[in-house]
């Protein structure tokens, strides 16, 4: 979960360059109404590894 775009691009960006773990989703979460501020879940996988079995995510 990043508050910053910037943050987020900066960690993804370390996190995906070796192969190791794929982007999979982004959901934006607007917790404070009214405002510019969002957050974003990036959901992370291991290639090649069955996914677990879990409930969609849905926004509010």
């Amino acid at each position: 979960v990043s508050c910053s775009v910037t943050s987020l691009e900066r960690d993804l960006a370390v996190l995906l360059e070796s192969g190791r773990l794929a982007l999979t989703s982004l959901e934006p979460f607007a917790l404070f109404p009214f405002t510019e501020h969002v957050e974003t879940l990036a959901v992370l996988e291991v290639p090649g590894r069955a996914a677990r079995s879990s409930p969609p995510i849905h926004s509010i």
